[in-house]
């Protein structure tokens, strides 16, 4: 309510479109566009609005202007062009690519521009512009957006038409900031060279606005003021150079009221950094544009320099001569208005008050509602005010959700805040209280005290209920598995399992000259992998198999757990969060150990569980939870790190008794799994063809304590695990409920496991990456569903009434339409169909727990390419040599020489060689000169960005003025150097 009357909301804009889409080749992932023109004159203003899906960069003459980016969305912008464009020949040039998501790449833009004359002419995009699939750049060192680029060899564009409702981006700033032309005069004081400055002038609007933006330009430090208050301010520029001055505006819309309105802006500098230049634009509630601006009605008086008070107010004078600097070419942008939090208290204050009156009377009411019950219907009491707080409950709910809706990257931040949503709320409670007025409730036949029936479900209802969901996981975790080609770190995995058909053990063939070194890391994985391997054959679908499966599995497993832990609703709530989880679906397409250590993670847990639930240990259940932390072992061995939790956990299951500690079952888990783990390291420590290691050994996790290390961060699993999106209102759920319901030791029990692996990961693990975190998501769903239903059952534990007389069915339909109601937010805020959350406050943005995204480069059509162009005599260079092993067959060298990566020394070659595939090391430009020297033709598999980051400035220099980019595909480039 707050929001809808008094607060601001800052709005995103939609763009208008007369352009149409262009587009170079269905078939790539991203589209260069170049257009050129001449203008005969400078030009007075000009703008331009671009989007793409997702991610575009705009060039205006060789100049990068912007790169925007929205994963999974499309990324648009509005920008001024005027300082950019020149008389004579013009290039704009765009790259826009598929980075996140798939579909066609495609981009449209559209802008205007006017000259001193009054000339005027338009930019769109259309059939004419020239574009391109590849990245370009001619033996003349011009780049695809530089003026000098001969764009004579692309093709025309295909214009795709305009964009549908549903292809639509959204900018911050009002469009109008940028597509008219400024109408504001320089203003200074007469004949003043005083330092300080206050310029005063007033304005009027009819009604409330939508929207207000107030663009200053000065050379000096200046401070804006909107009705009293310190809106904006703004530092004095050191040079007086054309090219660093230009336009800010701010968003001053709370400042602002219906009326007269004054604004302040007070300025300090040099002389030389005369004039000022305000220009403002409100948009009412009409959609009619009110604009207001710097002029001779604006007034100025000096303000002395040791006594800070206002002078007496003068006319302004109009600026003829203008200083080099105070052209009427500026460059507009948008700041970001900064409010005095002791200037908003003073703006807002009757807001406030007005709220919390309005608070306060909806309080006593609800208190003198609820005596006059209590007194004239005693009889009656506890159903009418159970009814009418589950009625408010269920309101409460339906707001919340529809406030969440402001984060929906879909919709306006605004839409929320309407008076309709307020009237349907209250209207709903109203409509409630009238209810109670009817025939008086059927008393009880049973005490308040009696514990609540749990509903039971039909086995054949039940059963189709868990078949539905685990076909549905399934068809979600199978679908475009095949889209996604395997990252870096999934073929390092896939060449392991490789090495079990090939050698019949997890190992990795290095080269000729250093022949094969066994891996004892995911052995499990790599033998589930292999068998995949054996019956589908070398691919995507063959190598995420394993996780797929498990993945479906795990829906069963939750269902299990929960029905076990708490009861059916519990089991069958978890497993339908579990299959809709866009995090769940992303690991299951994982081809690596997280989605099969979850997996066997919660069967540990829950043997645990089983086994101390008696007055004795169940030897079985021991025996089963020493199997299966032996086999979490065996798929990541920094797996061990929950032991400490879960023996946490079970001394608070147990309480104070301590018999299980000296019972045989516990013994002989604990010694076998100690036992085979001691074993297992001192075979790893046995087996190690390679003594030198070179580099920084980032691509390795090893365990230690990570408090003393510089960067540590205690809440980087709270980010990485508990506010990602899509799981941050599941966490506030799974920790108010949990605070709600501590009492149960089931609840708690899984508290303690989710909050202490978070914890000890923390501490122990020097890399906090998402994947580490995986494991527990099953802990905070079975957590969140158990409080859900625990806070239910505890607080809203009704006596059962006599199936007949209204009341009786009122309240049981409150009771129901609330729990649907938790249920349903909660679900819906954490699927990933229905809603786009994806501007939650504080929430992490992962993109690699989002659906659809494609997650690294696709080696897999870059490797085709070679395949198709390559001759068998042509040496092929690889920033991932991993990728071109598994996907073209051979990588004959790998560029680095920064040493970010570890190295292998071969003591046989003599030289540093890869750690996965043995291929030796392109170390100095003198190196890579040499390999030039001894071929004709180099091929050169890259990662987008991936080159600058291995290799030094000169070397990546060097490396593009000889080469060229021949094939580009999603961050994946090949380039050739011939000779």
């Amino acid at each position: 309510m707050y929001y809808t009357a008094f607060g601001y909301v800052p709005r995103a804009h939609r763009l208008a479109w007369r352009a149409e889409w262009i587009d170079a080749d269905a078939s790539a992932s991203q589209v260069y566009a170049r257009k050129t023109f001449y203008l005969s004159r400078p030009v007075r203003h000009a703008w331009l609005q671009v989007m793409a899906p997702d991610t575009f960069s705009l060039y205006v003459n060789g100049r990068l202007v912007a790169t925007e980016s929205n994963t999974s969305y499309y990324a648009a912008g509005i920008f001024d062009l005027t300082p950019l464009l020149t008389a004579g020949k013009n290039v704009i040039a765009l790259r826009a690519a598929r980075a996140t998501y798939p579909g066609e790449p495609k981009v449209i833009a559209e802008g205007a521009w006017e000259d001193w004359s009054g000339h005027r002419g338009e930019i769109r995009t259309d059939g004419s512009w020239r574009v391109a699939s590849c990245e370009e750049r001619q033996r003349s060192l011009a780049w695809w957006y530089d003026k000098p680029f001969d764009e004579s060899g692309w093709q025309r564009a295909r214009a795709r038409g305009r964009p549908t409702p549903a292809e639509q981006g959204k900018v911050r700033a009002l469009p109008a900031l940028f597509q008219r032309p400024l109408s504001a005069r320089w203003i200074w004081a007469r004949d003043s060279d005083t330092a300080a400055l206050s310029f005063h002038h007033n304005f009027s609007l009819p009604a409330r606005p939508r929207e207000v933006w107030l663009g200053v330009a000065t050379g000096q430090a200046f401070t804006l003021l909107v009705n009293g208050v310190i809106a904006a301010r703004g530092d004095a520029l050191a040079t007086p150079a054309p090219e660093s001055f230009g336009m800010t505006f701010y968003d001053v819309t709370p400042l602002v009221r219906k009326g007269s309105n004054a604004v302040q802006v007070t300025t300090r500098g040099e002389a030389w950094q005369r004039g000022l230049l305000v220009e403002g634009v409100a948009l009412l509630p009409s959609g009619e544009l009110k604009c207001f601006y710097s002029d001779e009605r604006w007034e100025v008086a000096e303000i002395p320099p040791l006594r800070r008070r206002r002078g007496l107010l003068q006319p302004v004078t109009i600026l003829a001569a203008m200083p080099a600097y105070a052209r009427d070419v500026l460059q507009r942008n948008v700041g970001s208005a900064r409010l005095p939090g002791v200037s908003l208290w003073k703006l807002r204050a009757p807001a406030m008050a007005f709220m919390l009156f309005g608070g306060l009377l909806l309080l006593s009411l609800s208190w003198g509602w609820s005596k006059i019950v209590t007194r004239h219907r005693p009889r009656d009491a506890q159903p009418l005010l159970s009814f009418d707080a589950l009625c408010h409950g269920t309101v409460l709910l339906l707001l919340a959700f529809v406030f969440l809706l402001r984060y929906d990257v879909r919709l306006d931040p605004t839409f929320p805040f309407q008076w309709r949503f307020i009237g349907i709320a209250f209207g709903a409670l109203i409509a409630a209280k009238l209810l109670t007025n009817l025939p008086t409730f059927q008393r009880a036949n049973l005490p308040t005290s009696q514990p609540p029936n749990l509903p039971t479900f039909n086995p054949y209802l039940r059963w189709s209920l868990l078949i539905l969901l685990i076909l549905i996981g399934f068809a979600l975790r199978l679908r475009d598995v095949r889209r996604n080609a395997l990252v870096p770190d999934e073929i390092t995995q896939a060449l392991q399992s490789l090495g079990v058909l090939e050698r019949g053990y997890p190992s990795l063939a290095m080269s000729d000259a250093l022949g094969e070194r066994p891996v004892l890391a995911s052995t499990l994985v790599a033998y589930l992998q292999a068998a995949s391997f054996a019956l589908l054959g070398r691919d995507e679908l063959a190598a995420r198999l394993p996780s797929v499966l498990f993945g479906t599995l795990m829906i069963l497993l939750i269902y299990r757990v929960g029905r076990e832990m708490f009861d059916e609703r519990v089991g069958l709530f978890a497993a339908f969060l579990y299959t809709f989880s866009p995090w769940a679906i992303v690991f299951a397409q994982l081809a690596r150990y997280p989605q099969q250590l979850q997996l066997l993670t919660l069967l540990a847990v829950w043997n645990l569980f089983r086994a101390l639930q008696g007055e004795r240990v169940s030897a079985r259940a021991a025996a089963l939870f020493a199997l299966s932390v032996l086999a979490c072992y065996f798929t990541w061995e920094a797996s061990v790190l929950m032991l400490l939790p879960l023996f946490c956990a079970a001394l608070y299951l147990r309480g104070r008794r301590w018999e299980w500690l000296k019972e045989p079952a516990t013994w002989a888990s604990v010694s076998v799994v100690v036992l085979v783990i001691l074993i297992y390291r001192l075979r790893r420590m046995m087996i190690n063809p390679f003594i030198y290691v070179i580099g920084t050994n980032v691509g390795q996790v090893s365990l230690g304590l990570t408090v003393p290390q510089p960067g540590f961060d205690l809440f980087a699993y709270v980010e990485n695990f508990l506010l990602l999106e899509g799981q941050l209102v599941l966490s506030a759920v799974a920790l108010g409920g949990w605070l709600l319901t501590w009492r149960q030791r089931n609840i708690t029990f899984l508290f303690i496991v989710l909050v202490g692996q978070l914890l000890v990961k923390t501490l122990l693990l020097p890399l906090a990456a998402v994947r580490y975190a995986y494991e527990v998501l099953p802990f905070l769903l079975l957590l969140a569903s158990g409080a859900l239903f625990g806070v239910k059952d505890t607080y809203f534990n009704i006596a059962p009434l006599e199936r007949h007389g209204v009341h009786s069915l009122l309240l049981r339909s409150a009771r129901t339409l609330m729990g649907i109601s938790a249920l349903t937010v909660v679900a819906l805020t954490s699927m990933a169909f229905p809603l786009k959350l994806y501007h939650l406050p504080g929430a992490h943005p992962a993109s690699q727990v989002r659906l659809g995204v494609y997650r690294d480069p696709n080696y897999q059509q870059a490797s085709a390419f070679l395949r198709r162009h390559a001759q068998p005599q042509d040496v092929i260079v690889a920033t991932h040599p991993q990728a071109a092993q598994f996907y073209y067959g051979r990588c004959d060298y790998f560029p680095e020489t920064s040493l970010q990566l570890s190295l292998l020394y071969s003591p046989q070659l003599q030289r540093p060689v890869h750690r996965i595939v043995g291929c030796p090391v392109i170390y100095t430009l003198d190196d890579l000169k040499a390999v030039f020297a001894r071929n004709s033709h180099v091929w050169f598999l890259v990662k987008e960005d991936r080159f600058e980051a291995l290799c030094d400035e000169t070397f990546v220099n060097y490396f593009l003025r000889v080469t060229r980019c021949v094939y580009e595909h999603r961050g994946a480039k090949v380039y050739l150097w011939e000779r």
